[in-house]
């Protein structure tokens, strides 16, 4: 079930009067919400749901685990592991054998068998899988206490209009908020939300849905014939506006709806093609990603702070990763690795000595703040905390 779907309003419709209808029972709140969500993910294949419950329970038992557990980083790679390698098996299967299958005719090499035909990514896996690892993360830096709610748990990680298209949530964006002392009962900014609704329904059903009826037929045929001597840089610029406002318009949908249920959620876009420079982007597309991609493999790998050549090997490390999270096709691997390199560059042209305004001072590192500081390499990768 998706935002343009009409099963998808009539199900929002009924849960949020019966949400409105009692606002102060704690338990039915959280019954409703977790219900509606089940019934939102299962609706066109339910057996997906034994795959987000499984995730959710694992998620769930390692952060108890890694709270109490003498031996806790070994609990959280396991924790860590699952996720990653179900997250691979589902959404990049389908490329690795299709790449192998290409390899084994050209090098003469056994084949493996193709995927079916009928080949389903689950959607939100790389959403729910990215929310889970944040959360067991901040519970082994006890940036947050371990969820010892199943139910609570469950619902921050499958609530309806965040688990399609995001934004990545961290627990204290939303799990801490499912508490009985903060779970709020009416909605947050109402019109606010509308204004938010509205965008999102403008972006993605008026200009993406529309700028691809004009483009797909192109695209389509681009190695064909027909497309011969078309200009095709216009295409390429509609294809690129067509991304933004499909995305960005359900990320306005889902915060739109997280208000109307009390909740605030980040900001994931922020007009990214007005950006002056690579890493002004980065900081303005898929903020909540960007976010993430810094705090939990930038620098965990070691950020700026261990010479400019590893420096430049955990910026593209990192874009690489981050542009396959993207999709499920090499292309975006070559995207992120294009992006890596133009973050190096920019990074290294920010650095040169006779670069007008690039001379900046740096007092001792015990005066200033941790977001700051000149050796943390927090604000030299993506986005400012």
């Amino acid at each position: 079930m998706t935002f343009t779907e009409s099963p998808f309003w009539i199900l929002t419709a009924a849960v949020f009067g019966l949400w409105l209808v009692f606002p102060r029972n704690y338990r039915a709140s959280i019954a409703l919400l977790l219900t509606s969500s089940v019934i939102f993910y299962g609706y066109h294949k339910p057996v997906l749901l034994l795959l987000i419950l499984a995730y959710c329970l694992v998620n769930w038992g390692a952060g108890l685990l890694t709270e109490h557990s003498s031996r806790p980083r070994l609990v959280l790679g396991i924790g860590v592991a699952f996720n990653l390698l179900v997250l691979g098996y589902w959404k990049y299967t389908p490329m690795l054998l299709a790449t192998w299958a290409r390899m084994a005719v050209s090098f003469e090499l056994p084949s493996a068998a193709a995927p079916a035909g009928d080949w389903v990514i689950p959607f939100g896996i790389s959403f729910y899988a990215f929310t889970g690892i944040a959360y067991m993360v901040d519970v082994y830096r006890r940036v947050t206490p371990a969820e010892p709610s199943f139910f609570r748990y469950t619902l921050s990680a499958m609530f309806f209009p965040h688990l399609v298209a995001g934004p990545i949530l961290r627990p204290s964006d939303f799990l801490e908020k499912l508490r009985p002392a903060t779970m709020p009962d009416r909605p947050e900014a109402p019109l606010e939300a509308l204004h938010l609704l509205s965008r999102g329904f403008f972006r993605k059903m008026v200009l993406a849905d529309r700028i691809a009826l004009a483009i797909d037929p192109f695209f389509q045929h681009v190695a064909d014939a027909s497309t011969a001597g078309v200009w095709s840089l216009p295409y390429v610029y509609l294809y690129a506006l067509q991304i933004y406002f499909d995305f960005a318009g359900y990320t306005d949908i889902a915060r739109g709806l997280g208000l109307l249920f009390g909740f605030r959620w980040p900001e994931n876009f922020d007009m990214p093609y007005l950006a002056r420079s690579v890493q002004e982007f980065w900081r303005r597309w898929h903020m909540t990603l960007s976010l993430f991609l810094r705090d939990y493999l930038y620098l965990p790998l070691g950020g700026s702070r261990c010479g400019l050549l590893r420096t430049c090997c955990n910026l593209m490390l990192t874009m690489l990763l981050g542009g396959l999270w993207h999709g499920a096709s090499w292309s975006f691997m070559l995207w992120g690795g294009l992006h890596g390199c133009y973050l190096i560059i920019n990074r290294l042209w920010s650095g040169w000595p006779f670069r007008a305004g690039s001379i900046r001072t740096c007092r001792s590192p015990m005066s200033q703040n941790r977001s700051s500081n000149c050796t943390t390499g927090a604000r030299e990768f993506m986005v400012s905390p």
